[in-house]
């Protein structure tokens, strides 16, 4: 799958440029997501967001095409808000 990604998408994950998709106070405002079009088995990048912003988070990605096919469990990790943003922390592995 071909994804293009905005400069305002970009920003959003870029940690040193936090955008509004990812601001919250506390764990409970915050959501998984996945970074792209693809879910995290197939090529996208599991975060976090702002349950608030989630919506206009998704419509950042135009997405054609399809997807790599890679087969894993998705959004096992944990959610949480760190310093003020959503954080995504992928599951140790056993």
């Amino acid at each position: 799958m071909d994804v293009i990604i905005t400069k305002q998408a970009y920003a959003s994950l870029h940690p040193r440029r936090p955008t509004p998709t990812a601001l919250a106070k506390a764990d409970a405002q915050c959501t998984y997501e996945v970074n792209g079009c693809c879910d995290c088995a197939n090529g996208g990048q599991e975060i976090a967001v702002a349950h608030d912003q989630v919506d206009a988070f998704r419509a950042r990605f135009a997405c054609t095409g399809g997807c790599t096919q890679r087969y894993r469990e998705c959004g096992t990790g944990k959610v949480a808000c760190e310093r003020g943003l959503c954080v995504y922390h992928e599951p140790l592995s056993p």
